[in-house]
This record gives structure tokens, C-alpha cells and sequence, in this order.
């Protein structure tokens, strides 16, 4: 028994390293996480506030006169610090006082127990539905930031890469005095220069990469040096279409 529980936590493992590996996933998952973690300290604030409102209730209208016509409804509804906290509990999941109307308009004759209420429901209800509301967004808002940093870090990384691999490419170039390559041989390395950039998860066509050729020659000498060549290829590993290129 001790074994197969010991091969379902190992699954269980399993599952967060799946998870880990795709990035959208374990985003939302992070997010998801930080606003649960969020809303359990705004559950043990308004745990606290609630506790604080009953023992204010116990021990003011929970103990009304013997005389007053509404003693046991609200020795019944706020005679101890639990049942204090139970009703008020309710008030704040579904704010409703048809309930206390409808009880020998106890409303109206303790205006105080009416003042309280309205104010507890329009903070300890609508208030923590507005405060729950704007941590859920800030928790989301936080993975939004995070997903925009993983993305430049990401891209960042894909320019490195790039950028070493397009070096090397173009270090097996003849070059003349100044550095500079044939744009036939450049042409004669495509082939190689889009499977570097597939590598690295850039779109591009053979279309694409004749285009690029094309514009590499920004001075148009008949050659193209490595300023000219890695600046094509960024501009296209970037999402620069061809046509583009040529407007900039």
C-alpha cells in the first residue's frame, strides 16, 4: 500500500512538471495562486472585523430590556458572540432585511441596530465584494507583468541566439578588405540562414529570405557587411515583413 501511495505522489509531481513546461499554463496557475493566497488574508481580516462587530452586538443589543417587545429575537439573534457572528455572517453572504421588518419593526424602534446594519452591509458585504474583486485583478494583473517579462526574456534570448549563430554563418564568408561579403555569397548561405532562424522559432520563407537578401545592401556597393546582415535578419526575427523593411 505504502508503495502504490508513493507512485501516485510521483504522478501527482508529474503533473506540476507538465505543468511548469507549458509556459500559458503555469502563468495562469501562478496567478490563480497569488489571488487564493490574497483572498485568504482578506478572509482572515474580514474574520476578524466579524468577530469584533458580534462581540459589539453581543454585548449591546443581544442584551435588551426585558420589557422590549423584540427580547428574544434578539436575544436568539445576537444573545452570544456565535450567534452574533452567524447572522452577521449571512448578512454579509446575502444582505436581506425583510427578516428584522418584518419582526415587530424592531428596525424602528432601535434605530441604532438599523444605523449598524445598513453600515455593515454596505462595508462588510458590498465593501468585501469590491475588495476581494480588486485583489483578484491586481493577482491578475501581476501575472500579466510576469507573462510580458517572460516574453521579452524570451525574446531577448532569441536574439542572443541569433545573433551567435548568424556570426558564425557569416565568419564562413569570403570578405574583403573592409569586411564586407558578396551578396552571391550570401544567396548561396540561405538555405543555412533559415535553418537558423526556424531554430530559433523565426516564420520566414524562402520568399522571405531572397527578399531579405535583397535589402541587406543598404548602400546599395554590391556588398554587405555584418551590421547590414544581422540587421535584416533582426528586423525579420521581429516580425519586420520584407516590404517593410524597405519603407524603414
Amino acid at each position: 500500500a505504502t508503495i502504490f501511495r508513493i507512485l501516485r505522489l510521483l504522478r501527482i509531481l508529474r503533473i506540476f512538471r507538465i505543468v511548469r513546461s507549458l509556459k500559458q499554463l503555469y502563468l495562469i496557475a501562478f496567478g490563480f495562486g497569488e489571488a487564493a493566497r490574497a483572498i485568504i488574508w482578506v478572509t482572515v481580516f474580514m474574520g476578524f472585523a466579524l468577530y469584533v462587530c458580534s462581540v459589539i452586538m453581543a454585548r449591546t443589543v443581544g442584551r435588551p430590556e426585558h420589557n422590549d417587545p423584540n427580547h428574544d429575537f434578539l436575544v436568539e439573534h445576537f444573545g452570544s458572540v456565535i450567534h452574533s457572528m452567524f447572522n452577521l455572517f449571512i448578512l454579509m453572504a446575502a444582505p436581506d432585511l425583510r427578516k428584522y421588518q418584518e419582526q415587530n419593526d424592531v428596525l424602528w424602534h432601535h434605530p441604532g441596530l438599523l444605523a449598524f446594519l445598513c453600515c455593515y452591509i454596505l462595508f462588510g458585504s458590498f465593501g468585501l465584494i469590491a475588495l476581494l474583486t480588486g485583489v483578484i485583478s491586481e493577482s491578475m494583473f501581476e501575472k500579466n507583468h510576469l507573462r510580458r517579462e517572460l516574453a521579452l526574456l524570451d525574446k531577448e534570448h532569441t536574439r542572443q541566439h541569433l545573433v551567435q549563430n548568424c556570426n558564425t554563418l557569416f565568419d564562413t564568408l569570403e570578405t574583403n578588405s573592409e569586411g564586407e561579403a558578396d551578396l552571391e555569397d550570401i544567396e548561396d548561405l540561405l538555405p543555412m540562414l533559415g535553418d537558423v532562424m526556424r531554430e530559433q522559432g523565426v516564420e520566414c520563407t524562402q520568399k522571405d529570405l531572397e527578399h531579405i537578401v535583397e535589402y541587406m545592401d543598404t548602400d546599395h556597393n554590391g556588398s554587405v557587411s555584418w551590421p547590414e546582415f544581422i540587421h535584416a535578419v533582426l528586423f525579420q526575427a521581429e516580425g519586420v515583413r520584407p516590404l517593410s523593411m524597405q519603407e524603414m
